[in-house]
């Protein structure tokens, strides 16, 4: 088994997650900082993507990797689209998942993320 870590600061991925969301997103963020737990708290990540040169035991790698990674909670393949969705925490960055495709010998072809609230 290959593990994948990436480093990154983590008022980086604060900045990127509060940049990229909507205003309900934002006001979350803002209470939990004044609140003096940790930001990203209820804020959830929908990642949408597609890869180049699938095939099915680099889909079952990239699978294995995406379940044992600690911030995935969701990891689905839509074969119609040949893409995929991953719902995780917004602690998960778009760098750990280009990681963790580039480790399962995939090439990243489109990307996007959108960020919501826990209900």
């Amino acid at each position: 088994m290959t593990l994948v870590t990436v480093s990154v600061a983590y008022s980086q991925v604060y900045e990127g997650v509060y940049e990229n969301s909507n205003e309900e997103v934002r006001a979350r963020l803002d209470q939990n900082k004044i609140s003096g737990i940790d930001i990203l708290t209820d804020v959830v990540a929908h990642h949408e993507f597609k890869v180049a040169s699938l095939d099915d035991n680099k889909r079952t790698k990239l699978f294995n990797l995406a379940k044992s990674n600690q911030y995935t909670e969701e990891f689905l393949f839509n074969e119609e689209l040949n893409s995929f969705t991953l719902l995780s925490s917004a602690h998960m960055t778009k760098e750990m998942i280009v990681d963790l495709i580039e480790s399962s010998n995939l090439t990243l072809v489109e990307y996007a993320v959108v960020y919501s609230i826990v209900e």
